[in-house]
């Protein structure tokens, strides 16, 4: 029989709850997808069954009241120990991912680091004809190469 429940908190790893209607307060592991790992807050609304094993339940899931997405989305956020959200990853159905909201952007490391390396190349083109006319003028510049390495902000296990 599939019930709606109260979460109570987490007993180890089991959810403790209370189940709609009665006054006995349970505990029973949850069921995730594979590699998500997460806990309710107490006061959360569930859902909880039994399975085939006699007294054996399971929680089945969560219900949220808000309605973030689109058909083909997926959210996946965090919240603080208010229950208030402190950040989320929105995979959206136009095929765009936003981390932490929409107010910026992530960027490519690549073309960054190859449009760096062009504007190094153009600044020490024009050092090297501003020295040349500074001594061509009978005065002395030493020029020194610029040189942008963004190398060290690379992140590796981020990719697109």
């Amino acid at each position: 029989m599939v019930t709606l429940i109260k979460i109570k908190g987490f007993v180890d790893s089991l959810v403790k709850f209370l189940r709609f209607g009665k006054g006995d307060v349970q505990t029973a592991p949850q069921a995730a997808q594979a590699g998500i790992e997460s806990k309710p807050f107490a006061d959360d609304n569930g859902v909880h069954s039994t399975t085939s094993v006699q007294n054996e339940s399971v929680i089945l899931g969560y219900i949220y009241s808000f309605d973030n997405v689109n058909p083909g989305e997926i959210r996946i956020f965090a919240r603080n120990t208010d229950g208030n959200e402190v950040f989320s990853m929105y995979f959206k159905n136009d095929g765009s991912v936003e981390f932490g909201g929409d107010a910026d952007y992530l960027v490519k490391f690549a073309p960054l680091d190859a449009g760096l390396q062009t504007q190094n190349t153009a600044i020490n083109a024009e050092l090297a004809k501003i020295q040349a006319a500074i001594t061509g003028l009978g005065g002395t510049y030493t020029r020194n190469q610029i040189n942008v390495d963004i190398d060290n902000s690379k992140v590796n296990n981020i990719k697109v």
